[in-house]
């Protein structure tokens, strides 16, 4: 061995320089999960020394004269929608326009739900629940009447125009959910969709089932799945279950002392203390945002997919990788973005020619008060912040 052993022999950049050919930062990525797993040890140390265990059995403070009423509330759901059926079975027969009951009953649909909650129910939770149910029917009977109306008037003029079908859909690839490590995947199979044709559609098990699919887009016929995968209900299931109790941890644990100590902070003036009061809570409701995320848009709506066969299973796109919030909005609910496209935009651009600018704040406008009636309702308090 001889000390002259050439050590630099080519100009070579820093690993960290762009110029370097090494761009793995998994090491730093991992250090980050670390310190984050490790940061989030300590606030949790710090919650319990501070505040110690706040969680109690939920819903045990519900009344119940709240339960009662809203099961009475649930059970006038059912009114709206056997009326939609018996006004489209009407029309489907005489080919005749029953815009004006279809208005009056779905109105109905969504009225009688918020005078019962505003009056009759006080705890917000409890409250939420048919609001929530109310909101998604009002929805999906407005499609199902728009639709309909124009398969009228197609069966009626003895024409059949093509139907426009969304681009992203052409070339998806078919469910499959991998069972474990190494073992094959389960394909949940494409059943492909059966052509019916009006009135063949009007049927109560066809709105039955609408009611009852994730969508709320009305279609005479949709694209099912073969068979039904119990284990991929099971294992969303189970998610669902940890989400669900983890939001429930947050919110009592967290949250709730947050925004109780924000009140003092707030009456007092003191900026600094409620700007940290702010940015504290921030994180706990990001958090607490990504979980009803989870629960909701993935695991509760593939579970109700997989129940009723439903092929289609984009509730969401990659909205994680939005670069602004008009795509950020666009992608992280598609179920209500594909109605108001639908049943709003498009119509008032091409029927109407009404210009975009005027078809999208129709279509904000339009979300904006059910996000209202979805929030301020329960909560009693209508001062249009969810507006």
């Amino acid at each position: 061995y001889s000390h002259t052993y050439l050590v630099h022999t080519i100009s070579r950049a820093s690993p960290l320089s762009k110029e370097s050919p090494e761009q793995n930062y998994r090491g730093f990525f991992n250090l980050a999960m670390l310190l984050l797993a490790v940061s989030n040890l300590r606030l949790a140390i710090e919650n319990y020394m501070k505040y110690g265990f706040l969680l109690s059995l939920p819903l045990q403070s519900v009344d119940g004269g709240d339960l009662g009423w809203a099961f009475v509330s649930f059970a006038w759901q059912l009114v709206p929608l056997v009326l939609a059926f018996v006004i489209e079975s009407s029309s489907a027969r005489t080919l005749h326009s029953t815009g004006i009951l279809h208005f009056i009953n779905i109105s109905l649909c969504l009225v009688i739900p918020i005078l019962i909650s505003w009056f009759k129910i006080s705890h917000p939770f409890i409250s939420s629940l048919p609001i929530s149910t109310s909101c998604v029917l009002f929805l999906k009977l407005i499609s199902y009447a728009l639709v309909n109306s124009d398969l009228r008037c197609e069966k009626a003029l003895n024409i059949s125009p093509p139907r426009v079908e969304e681009p992203s859909a052409r070339h998806a690839p078919p469910l499959k959910e991998s069972q474990g490590a190494g073992e094959v995947e389960d394909d949940a199979g494409d059943g492909g969709m059966v052509d019916v044709a009006y009135p063949g559609n009007v049927q109560f098990g066809n709105l039955v089932y609408f009611v009852f699919a994730p969508t709320l887009s009305y279609q005479a016929s949709y694209p099912r799945t073969k068979r039904f995968r119990r284990s991929f209900f099971l294992k969303r299931l189970m998610e669902a279950s940890v989400g669900l109790a983890a939001l429930y941890f947050l919110a009592a644990q967290y949250a709730a002392p947050t925004l109780h100590n924000s009140i003092t902070a707030l009456e007092n003036l003191e900026f600094f203390r409620l700007v940290e009061r702010v940015l504290k809570l921030s994180v706990i409701s990001v958090v607490m945002w990504l979980l009803f995320f989870w629960v909701f848009f993935h695991c509760w709506l593939n579970m109700l997919a997989e129940a009723m066969r439903f092929g289609d299973r984009r509730f969401y796109l990659t909205w994680w990788n939005a670069k602004d919030i008009g795509t950020y909005w666009r992608l992280w609910n598609t179920p209500v973005y594909n109605w108001g496209k639908r049943h709003i935009y498009l119509p008032m651009i091409v029927n109407h020619g009404i210009s975009p600018f005027v078809a999208n704040f129709a279509v904000f406008f339009v979300s904006a008060v059910l996000h209202e009636v979805l929030i301020g309702v329960p909560t009693h308090c209508l001062n249009g912040w969810a507006f």
